[in-house]
């Protein structure tokens, strides 16, 4: 078995969109709903500050993560995995604009799935 972690290069958008295409819509990217995608690093907690000021209320809406992966799987018609250690409150999971998985509950459930007929080589 080959495993990979990919904790780095995701980027952040503490916002709503009108739903998961809008994550790579190339015609949205440069104009005026250019939105301000944050690069982080997992595990990323995006209330982790603010739901320490007593000052100010936390945000409690949507966030969104996204990554290019690159599926390296040596094995000739090898199955990919998906598996996320840690995933918070309520989670859907999507490769490219397919739904794959979702979790709902605290943040101690990890969450997997087999979604080898989702990924595509080169696209």
């Amino acid at each position: 078995m080959f495993t990979k972690r990919l904790n780095t290069g995701w980027e952040y958008l503490q916002s709503s969109l009108g739903g998961v295409w809008e994550v790579w819509r190339k015609d949205k990217l440069n104009n005026h709903y250019n939105l301000a995608w944050q690069e982080v690093e997992l595990p990323h907690c995006f209330n982790a500050l603010d739901a320490m000021e007593p000052d100010k209320p936390y945000y409690q809406g949507p966030g969104w993560y996204r990554t290019l992966l690159s599926i390296d799987n040596p094995y000739p018609n090898g199955r990919t995995l998906l598996h996320f250690e840690g995933a918070g409150q309520q989670t859907e999971l999507y490769v490219y604009d397919q739904r794959v998985g979702g979790h709902e509950g605290g943040y101690d459930a990890s969450m997997g799935c087999c979604r080898t007929g989702s990924i595509h080589r080169g696209v």
